[in-house]
């Protein structure tokens, strides 16, 4: 979560500068600091030994808030837009995600899959403040995704360069990125999306930061002092490699998490085929759990909205 203040390429460089571990500690420090990461997010995952895999949680009942008068559930507890990256960007960002695991183990890291590596562009909610809405109420949410897809299609998409591969200082491997558009660019939704959604927007807004989590260091007490050289050699070798690279951003996700730390649960899909309201999206084994559940009147809904035909793979 970054929610500095300030916009622009420079305001980036001094973030990833900031927040990059191996800018302010050396390899020393890597399992003091994994240990205390773990403690405070490892609770958030289980070993899935049919898949031999980390695996997030669901979200437990009392995270969805209770029932409502009308019967409707709560909406899950994370809820955004986020620009969905795709083609051989997301193979090659989950290719490192995966030697990262080849290096500390299956069981001390969780990998995003390629098909889920994103770019959060804005949040309606937060699971750690979050603003229970009924199902219902999701239509102001989707008035304004619309709004976000009217403009992101209106400007063609966003114009992106690949900065730098890092582990930030919460056990997380970063692609970031720098905005090629200008002040135009991703700060300027940003900032017309929050003031749509006025006092109902989560205080802790992603702001300045624009990067595709890659994996999180989920655990390390088996950790050995080469593992850290490794990690740093991991993450110099892909930013030599990556640096510089473009993407164009020309589709858009409205999505509803079911799962913590990842965007697997519902999701409405702009950019690439037709749209026709929320539909299920979660990896092979995964059951959306009972009180996420989404009502069939609401996930049938159909609705009309402006988005071309386009491969549903592409590099962007």
């Amino acid at each position: 979560m970054y929610t500095e203040q300030g916009s622009g390429n420079n305001a980036r460089v001094a973030l990833y500068r900031r927040i990059s571990f191996f800018e302010h500690y050396n390899e020393m420090d890597l399992a003091s600091h994994i240990r205390r990461w773990a403690a405070r997010v490892g609770k958030d995952f289980e070993w899935d030994s049919a898949f031999q895999r980390v695996a997030p949680r669901t979200y437990e009942p009392e995270d969805a808030g209770p029932e409502g008068d009308n019967g409707a559930l709560y909406c899950p507890p994370v809820r955004l837009v986020l620009l969905p990256v795709q083609g051989s960007l997301a193979d090659d960002l989950a290719m490192i995600g995966m030697q990262l695991v080849q290096i500390l183990g299956p069981r001390l890291v969780f990998c995003y899959e390629a098909s889920t590596l994103h770019i959060s562009l804005f949040h309606f909610s937060r699971s750690f403040e979050r603003q229970p809405l009924l199902w219902t109420s999701l239509k102001d949410e989707q008035r304004v995704a619309d709004q976000a897809w009217a403009w992101i299609e209106e400007r063609g998409g966003f114009h992106l360069e690949l900065d730098q591969i890092l582990l930030d200082q919460s056990g997380n491997l970063l692609a970031t990125f720098m905005d090629l558009d200008g002040a135009d660019g991703i700060d300027h939704i940003r900032t017309r999306l929050s003031s749509m959604m006025d006092s109902a927007v989560p205080k802790h807004q992603t702001r300045v930061i624009i990067h595709v989590t890659i994996c999180r260091i989920v655990a390390g007490a088996s950790l050995r002092p080469e593992h850290s050289t490794m990690i740093r050699e991991l993450v110099r070798e892909a930013s030599t490699r990556l640096a510089g690279r473009q993407y164009h951003a020309k589709a858009m996700w409205h999505s509803l998490t079911c799962w913590r730390w990842t965007v697997e649960g519902y999701r409405s899909i702009y950019g690439c085929g037709s749209f026709s309201g929320f539909e299920e999206f979660r990896m092979p084994g995964r059951d959306i759990p009972r009180n996420l559940t989404m009502p069939h009147s609401y996930v049938d809904q159909p609705r009309k909205v402006n988005v071309p035909t386009c491969s549903s793979r592409g590099d962007g």
